[in-house]
């Protein structure tokens, strides 16, 4: 039992069977049991309603997070064949011209098996939504008849791109992928709609804390007010950033959206006239917006981040290496450590790795970023780590390769490879690579199947020889629970 808690229930890890196991314990000692996955939903929202029940007559919080919609969850037995014509559209799909966005959007094209999984992926959320929209009908319902006065609130982490610029997932600047709906239901909330950058998830936990009385505390702000008048201000604009392998950061007010890639590239759209971000207006912003003053505010909030790729350049044997690692955002100066190194290499606290190593290989190096910020909670500074690659090889250098990963949902990853020459990737569960792999080669965006979770050991192929090779813990959005894609808050006083 987790210290402090004096009831757990959770979804663990799966059975032979592919259904999650139930851990559930009101002692020291759990009990388990199974759980088909098309229920999985409906326990969820019946441990919610038991939950209320419970403590009907006392104020309580409860944040409801069911695993729907993501891709992985399976849809209640009566919704299964729903949908399975549902097409998304949008005029932002098959966009001709991307030159105005980062580098790496420019090359992207989605072929004609990834246009397929888009399809699934759509089809699969619709599905789960229904029974999602019933579970969430009847939990409002049973909240209405408990005693007191409770305030409801319908929330999601992240939106999703079905094809939009050529992209498809989460995690990405634009608006498909970061704007999301926020619903409130209590009293004295007025009917009706607001159309204007109302909040951020940051905000939630404030004003979850103003409507119990107490003074919100740390950087968000409440937005009770504007359940009950329209015309209360609110924020003038959204931070947003992603730390993932294409990280960005960016500033969002009522008409105006500025990216910055960690690349140095940047996109400015007008939400007004633009709002399926077309066009940057990068290379001719109008006076009122002021970039400069745009940019400082997202390095005052910008997340310790590495930024040199994790592929460093091949050295043949005994071939010197001099390297000098990168990091955005955090405050100055950062600090460089490794846990570990190749004989013959050194890195040095302000990130220069350098020597020389004599045997062939292939390294990680585990490189931890410290910086000098003090965290409001506890006083402790950023950090931030990661594993770095270093191939060396008998026939010297070879022209280094841009490799991206990216896991996506339903035990899948797809490497994207910038490189001449016929390209490999195989995951295997044996970093020795003598058990079976999964593999895949041929030009573009390669699509690795059946990463189901655990640990993976990926490597790269160019022309027949090893650039690159990474080790991860593969976990399914189904396993997923701190994950949210979609949240239901119930506060009761």
């Amino acid at each position: 039992m987790p210290p402090g808690w004096d009831r757990f229930a959770v979804l663990g890890e799966e059975d032979e069977t592919g259904q999650p196991v139930v851990l559930s314990s009101g002692r020291a000692e759990a009990t388990e049991r199974e759980i088909a996955p098309e229920e999985v939903g409906t326990w969820i929202f019946t441990q919610a309603e038991t939950f209320l029940d419970a403590h009907a007559d006392v104020p309580l919080f409860l944040m409801v997070a069911p695993l729907a919609p993501h891709t992985a969850g399976t849809p209640a037995e009566q919704d299964a064949d729903l949908y399975t014509d549902a097409i998304y559209t949008s005029e932002s799909q098959n966009e001709a011209d991307r030159s105005d966005k980062a580098s790496w959007i420019q090359d992207e094209a989605l072929t004609d098996d990834e246009q397929t999984t888009v399809d699934w992926i759509y089809q699969a959320q619709l599905r789960n939504l229904v029974g999602l929209d019933r579970e969430t009908a009847a939990l409002y319902a049973h909240v209405q008849e408990l005693p007191g006065t409770t305030l409801f609130i319908y929330a999601s982490d992240n939106g999703y791109l079905y094809g939009e610029h050529e992209l498809w997932g989460k995690a990405l600047p634009y608006e498909e992928s970061v704007h999301v709906p926020l619903y409130v239901a209590g009293p004295g909330v007025e009917a009706g709609s607001d159309e204007r950058l109302v909040a951020a998830n940051l905000d939630l936990p404030a004003t979850i804390t103003a409507w119990f009385g107490a003074e919100p505390v740390g950087e968000g702000l409440s937005t009770l007010p504007a359940f009950t008048d329209a015309t209360a201000p609110l924020r003038e604009e959204v931070f947003l950033e992603d730390v993932s392998l294409q990280p960005w950061a960016g500033l969002v007010t009522e008409r105006w959206k500025y990216i910055e890639w960690a690349t140095g590239e940047r996109e400015l759209y007008d939400l007004d006239a633009d709002p399926l971000e077309m066009e940057s207006q990068i290379a001719a912003p109008p006076e009122e917006v002021d970039l400069y003053a745009w940019g400082d505010q997202i390095a005052s909030q910008q997340a310790l981040t590495h930024v040199t790729p994790f592929i460093l350049p091949s050295v043949a044997p005994d071939e010197s290496v001099v390297l000098r690692l990168r990091t955005v955002g955090g405050t100055e100066p950062v600090r460089f450590s490794a846990t570990e190194l190749p004989d013959g290499l050194t890195l040095t606290e302000d990130g220069t790795l350098s020597g020389a190593v004599g045997e062939e290989g292939v390294f990680g190096i585990d490189v931890v970023a410290t910086d000098s910020s003090a965290s409001a909670r506890d006083g402790a500074p950023q950090t931030n780590t990661r594993e770095f690659i270093l191939s060396v090889r008998a026939e010297g250098a070879i022209s280094q390769p841009f490799v991206r990963v990216e896991r996506l949902d339903a035990g899948r990853a797809r490497f994207t490879v910038d490189a001449q020459g016929p390209v490999r990737v195989e995951a295997c569960r044996d970093p020795s690579f003598e058990a079976p792999c999964r593999a895949a080669e041929g030009p573009g965006p390669l699509l690795l199947l059946g990463l189901d979770d655990g640990a993976w050991t990926y490597r790269v192929s160019v022309d027949g020889h090893w650039v690159a090779r990474r080790s991860e813990e593969h976990t399914s959005e189904l396993q997923s629970q701190f994950r949210i894609s979609y949240a239901v808050f119930c506060l009761k006083k």
